[in-house]
């Protein structure tokens, strides 16, 4: 009876698995949609749009013939000249309250059919030394939930909006805790909304660590970010399945770092998980000491 319950349950985690591997790689075979054709009134929001993903993002729907409102910090990247007419680049720090109300304003102006939330970036640091913790908290929640139910507002049907949250919210994050905690929040809001308003295309993204951006730039040099920088991404292919998933999916891990860390959060109990996370924390701490305290920009 015992060898029956086993092989049982043996063929239902597999299954699980197997399913759970399935939907990750789903839409890596879709093909990338034309957003203008989809949501028609070409207008778009794109905040964190002039650097790494944002930025991918913000050319593809150029590309597509949207007029965009991109919100970013000040790059050589682009510029306003590239935009197309009635379009906007606003430079700034969505953790000060004129940026965000002069976003919010454009969407209550134009009634974009899209908002592309995908600013952030994570500064590895001891909590106790961020100067300003509440920055982090206006930058990657207030602005994100102000930008959000204006959208909402203007457009409650036939729109879309994209979150990224991060492989970061799923365990232990030692150095990176608020940022870590932002995206569980972001995790569970979009995951809530998505059902509460089905006449909207939600989707959020869980992508592992990205190269060819800001993000490993502050990191210190460690054989964990070393390893991790081996099975990162591309800013291209995360841009790309935005374009393939929106309104076929809702919730999408992305990455190899994020599929092992999923499957480790459902047959691992968290506190071997925040064991693991012990370990590399003191293996970095005398690194991490020695860091000058920074603010946090976004």
């Amino acid at each position: 009876m015992f060898q029956e319950l086993f092989i049982l349950f043996s063929i239902i985690v597999i299954i699980c698995i197997l399913l759970k591997i399935f939907m990750a790689l789903l839409p890596f075979f879709f093909l990338e949609q034309n957003l203008l054709n989809k949501y028609g009134h070409g207008y778009a929001v794109i905040t964190g749009g002039t650097d790494g993903i944002g930025l991918k993002i913000t050319r593809k729907l150029i590309s597509q013939r949207f007029k965009v409102c991109v919100v970013g910090l000040k790059t050589d990247k682009i510029c306003q000249n590239e935009l197309p007419s009635d379009s906007i680049l606003i430079e700034g720090d969505l953790s000060e309250r004129h940026i965000v109300e002069e976003v919010c304003k454009w969407i209550t102006d134009k009634n974009p059919s899209l908002l592309i939330n995908c600013a952030g970036i994570c500064i590895p640091q001891i909590f106790s030394t961020i100067e300003k913790p509440s920055k982090y908290i206006d930058a990657h929640i207030s602005s994100l939930v102000e930008l959000t139910s204006s959208f909402i507002k203007a457009r409650n049907r036939h729109g879309g909006i994209v979150f990224f949250s991060s492989q970061v919210a799923l365990f232990s994050s030692p150095y990176a805790a608020l940022y870590a905690a932002t995206k569980s929040f972001t995790a569970q809001f979009a995951d809530s909304l998505s059902a509460e308003n089905p006449g909207l295309d939600i989707l959020c993204l869980f992508p592992g660590a990205v190269n060819d951006t800001s993000f490993f730039k502050s990191f210190p040099n460690h054989w964990y970010f070393n390893l991790i920088r081996l099975i990162g991404q591309k800013p291209t292919t995360i841009a790309s399945l935005v374009f393939k998933a929106l309104g076929r999916v809702r919730l999408l891990d992305t990455g190899l770092l994020t599929y092992v860390t999923r499957i480790a959060t459902v047959f691992v109990d968290q506190n071997v998980i925040n064991l693991a996370g012990q370990i590399v924390a003191s293996s970095l701490r005398s690194q991490m000491e020695q860091k000058t305290p920074r603010e946090l920009l976004l």
